[in-house]
């Protein structure tokens, strides 16, 4: 069929539409929805952070006016007990009485002394009397006196010991105290003290009670920055104690696991700053608390967001997968060069490939709705439709040939393969026809096949001319050699030397025609047919016996022998066996070497699926250059060899007839080696 020029077909499919939007728009609300969600819980968390600091603040504060009172109690009793003393400067019992009150109505005071010039003038622990305070441990002498309402209430240090310690004294017990006193003022003499040992745990006890978390701290500080109890921590900050900065709250760091936030609170009466502690970690802990299940619930929407975003990208992967496997098989279907048609049900045509066109001629507009029969030529044989619908009823595709007419009216054959299309349900929606252009393959096999025949008939004639002719010289042949014998017994004694000589040339040309026309025989009967089912295999060694039988005088007037090895059973006929090994044993004495007897080895051996057979001599040899053309028609080695040229070529036609192959290997002693390969039909 002629192809009309090329015309480009674009054909798109809806399912070439990317997916990456979609995928796009999914990730971007996914992202957006865990945003709003990191940033709902980093703002509750931060309104917790904010909580902390005014919750430290306010601990502070509230601590800062305990120690306050705490002090403006002791303040108080240390001041009437200093009126007591002013009265009776040497302690009299009034003074005792009063501080003897003291400790069983104030328990945050462990031992009151009162001091004249640093010596023990009364005491509570009463075996201090008449001793001298150690002061400088005491830390007392340095503070000043402070204003506002305090009478002059001094702060020492936290010193080891249960009571106040005297000088030269060790310190006594694991306990400690904190040392405060207020100076004795007014009428009487000067140096009179009044001393009184804080327990410092009750203090401890009001700090624990404030709520500030396992990692927090409360200390509470001189003025000076010396710690009394609690932790040292930091360097006061500046500016603390100004008149608008008596609480003051300082960030150290601000994160999910660390930093703090640290507030101070300056007594306003006494020298003592609070300072308050509070971790961003106990924070975040108590936030979890707080927000456990909202947190639960945040972490579990987010896990389902990602797990449908993960399934949305599985989704669109697959998808993608898809379009791509779809592009590459419209890609197939629009390169092939094959005619791909889809119709529906209702047989109209709904796609065509380029090939299509190029093949037919109409272009994908003139196709889109009609039915195929618009390519019929009438030629197709109307049992081929009948057998193209019966077979789409009752299977899934149907092979046949049309004869088409394309749009330019030349008519080509079409192989065609017709496959129907079903849904889910089995009901039939397309059908999709793959259609290939054979019209010159079809003309190349009738050529062929007319080429066939017509050898076929030559070869006929030939082999009947060539056995009519054989036949016609077989006669002429005897006649010729009989005559000469004839000629030589009538007219023996009368014939000159000239004359005998020419009778010696007729007998022996007549015998080498007669040998000729005999290989000529042979070599047209060589075609071989398969060995029949009730003598598959032919024992090879009788036939060796009887070949060399037959060679029994030329082997013997050489001084030629026969060694034979072992030989399975050869895929042959009989007949043909002896012709093969007749060839090859008569080829192994024709090329003897002068003056060397000829020995001949004959063995085989089984092999996968075949038997192999060596024949090898100690003659003269093949060279590798001959050794494929001593194969043909009338090649012989030697120009004065007896024989006729044919042998091997016989052998060559009876073993490929088999189905095997014959070469020549070198032999030993420098001679040839004939090996040939018959194949089995049941190697066991």
């Amino acid at each position: 069929m002629r192809r009309p020029a090329p015309v480009t077909a674009v054909h798109r499919t809806g399912m070439e539409r990317s997916v990456a939007p979609i995928a796009w728009a999914g990730a971007l609300v996914t992202l957006a929805i865990v945003g709003m969600l990191v940033t709902a819980a980093w703002a509750s968390y931060s309104q917790a952070v904010e909580e902390s600091r005014t919750r430290a603040g306010f601990i502070a504060g509230a601590l800062e006016r305990s120690v306050t009172r705490t002090l403006e109690a002791v303040e108080l009793v240390l001041v009437g007990i200093g009126d007591e003393l002013r009265a009776a400067p040497a302690g009299g019992p009034a003074v005792q009485a009063r501080m003897a009150d003291t400790l069983r109505f104030a328990p945050h005071i462990r031992q009151v002394a009162s001091l004249r010039d640093g010596v023990v003038v009364a005491d509570t622990h009463g075996g201090a009397a008449g001793l001298r305070l150690d002061l400088d441990r005491l830390d007392l002498s340095a503070q000043g006196v402070s204003g506002g309402l305090s009478r002059g209430l001094r702060i020492g240090s936290m010193v080891s010991g249960r009571f106040l310690p005297v000088v030269g004294a060790a310190p006594q017990g694991p306990r400690s105290l904190l040392a405060v006193s207020v100076p004795v003022v007014g009428d009487a003499p000067s140096g009179l003290d009044v001393v009184a040992a804080l327990n410092p745990d009750y203090f401890a006890a009001l700090f624990q009670d404030a709520g500030i978390g396992e990692r927090g701290d409360v200390a509470l500080l001189r003025f000076d920055g010396h710690p009394l109890i609690g932790p040292a921590g930091p360097a006061l900050p500046e500016g603390l104690g100004t008149s608008a900065g008596d609480h003051m709250l300082i960030d150290d760091a601000r994160g999910l696991d660390g930093g703090s936030v640290v507030a101070y609170a300056l007594s306003a009466r006494y020298p003592a700053v609070v300072r308050v502690t509070l971790s961003h970690r106990d924070t975040f802990t108590r936030w979890i608390d707080g927000n456990r299940l909202v947190l639960l619930g945040l972490a579990g929407v987010t896990m389902a967001v990602l797990a449908a975003l993960a399934l949305l990208a599985r989704e669109v992967l697959r998808r993608m997968h898809l379009q791509r496997q779809v592009r590459l098989l419209f890609r197939a279907v629009e390169q092939a060069s094959a005619v791909v048609m889809i119709t529906n049900a209702g047989r109209q045509i709904e796609y065509v490939n380029p090939e299509f066109t190029r093949l037919f001629g109409y272009v994908p507009t003139e196709a889109m709705g009609h039915n195929p029969n618009m390519l019929g030529s009438g030629l197709t044989p109307p049992a081929t439709y009948q057998s193209l619908w019966q077979t789409l009823e009752q299977e899934a595709s149907w092979r046949g040939e049309f004869v088409n007419r394309a749009r330019d009216g030349t008519v080509g054959v079409m192989a065609a393969t017709i496959s129907r299309v079903q849904d889910d349900d089995g009901l039939t929606t397309h059908f999709i026809g793959v259609m290939d252009d054979v019209t010159e393959r079809k003309e190349m096999e009738a050529e062929r096949e007319r080429m066939i025949a017509a050898l076929s008939r030559s070869n006929t004639e030939m082999a009947r001319l060539t056995e009519v002719m054989s036949h016609h010289f077989q006669e002429p042949v005897r006649r010729l050699a009989t005559f000469g014998g004839r000629l030589r017994t009538v007219a023996g004694p009368l014939l000159t030397d000239d004359a005998r000589a020419s009778v010696d040339f007729i007998e022996r040309e007549s015998r080498r025609l007669r040998t000729l026309v005999n290989d000529v025989q042979l070599y047209l009967a060589a075609d071989v047919a398969r060995p029949s089912a009730d003598n598959p295999l032919t024992e090879v060694a009788p036939v060796i016996a009887d070949e060399v039988a037959r060679l029994d005088n030329t082997l013997n007037t050489v001084g030629g022998r026969v060694e034979v090895g072992t030989l399975p059973p050869a895929p042959l006929d009989a007949a043909r066996l002896h012709q093969v090994i007749a060839v090859l044993l008569r080829n192994a004495v024709d090329n003897a070497r002068e003056g060397v007897p000829p020995l001949i080895r004959i063995a085989g051996e089984w092999l996968d699926g075949s038997v192999r057979y060596r024949v090898e001599d100690n003659g003269c040899g093949v060279p590798e250059v001959y050794r494929e053309r001593v194969f043909r028609l009338f090649e012989r080695l030697k120009a004065s060899g007896t024989g006729t040229g044919i042998g091997l070529a016989i052998a060559r036609r009876i073993i490929e007839g088999r189905g095997g192959r014959i070469w020549i290997e070198d032999g030993f002693d420098g001679g040839a080696a004939i090996v040939f390969d018959l194949p089995l039909e049941d190697p066991q």
